[in-house]
């Protein structure tokens, strides 16, 4: 589901059939680059490379090709009214594609958990109206964000309080790597037990309700929307099915490259029709 809706946002409408098996090889359940000077990692160079032209010649190209036609309302005809080339969509694409999709079906196996796992929590959601629900998934990814980690890099010197008498100063152009999970949970922009799951929370003068989530300024992930109405979609008809019920939780792996979870092996059953 979360590949055929990106692709739809994107423009991926044209491709040869095994879209999926082509995303699934560029995404990888493990990420990180190896030394390029192993074998390991010349294979792995060349497996990328294949990997980005299996993309392009059964995706891209042709959604470009329909697209120079025709436009359409979605990210390609917008890449291509913005003289974007070939090249630059392809990468585009995969930025989106990787958004649109890893991340989206962790965060919907993570808010199904918690949706399982709390009986309060769930039938709040069940009888709260869209903005009442879409609030109750932004506090579950604030505690739960699937990108762990963001780095970014000093504009100009950066003045940081301490504790104490400590204080410290960031130079400009240097990296700062911030870990959300315990960003989101600052009670001076959260408000009072940030580890609880409070819908509706109020948050802090500039601060998003899912926190930096989504990132912010002009890196805030521009699927933000997207996400939530698609995961809310989901669930809502997931949880009205009779009987539904977590019959094993998930097992949780770590992706160290991007700080993020994955959720995995999660079974559901439901009762069946007399």
């Amino acid at each position: 589901m979360s590949i055929e809706v990106a692709c739809a946002v994107i423009g991926l409408t044209e491709s040869r059939p095994g879209i999926k098996q082509r995303l699934e090889r560029f995404f990888p359940e493990k990420f990180g680059t190896p030394g390029l000077r192993s074998l390991h990692g010349i294979y792995w160079m060349v497996r990328q490379i294949t990997n980005w032209l299996r993309i392009y010649l059964g995706d891209v190209r042709p959604a470009v090709r329909a697209r120079r036609r025709s436009r359409r309302d979605d990210l390609i005809s917008h890449l291509l009214d913005e003289g974007c080339s070939t090249s630059e969509i392809l990468g585009e694409c995969l930025t989106f594609a990787a958004a649109g999709m890893v991340t989206t079906r962790e965060f919907i196996s993570a808010a199904a958990w918690h949706l399982f796992s709390d009986a309060e929590l769930l039938t709040h959601y069940q009888a709260a109206d869209e903005p009442g629900r879409i609030a109750v998934l932004n506090e579950i990814l604030r505690l739960d964000p699937v990108i762990g980690r963001l780095s970014r890099r000093t504009t100009g010197p950066l003045d940081l309080s301490g504790n104490g008498d400590q204080a410290l100063t960031v130079p400009a152009g240097e990296r700062v790597d911030i870990l959300l999970d315990h960003t989101n949970l600052d009670e001076r922009t959260v408000g009072p037990r940030p580890r609880r799951i409070r819908p509706g929370r109020a948050m802090g003068e500039g601060a998003g309700s899912p926190g930096l989530s989504f990132g912010d300024g002009s890196h805030k992930g521009p699927g933000t929307h997207v996400a939530l109405l698609e995961t809310d979609i989901f669930l809502s008809g997931l949880f009205a099915l009779p009987g539904l019920r977590m019959a094993t939780p998930p097992t949780i792996g770590f992706i160290d490259g991007i700080g993020s979870y994955e959720l995995r092996h999660c079974i559901v059953e439901v009762d069946t029709a007399p």
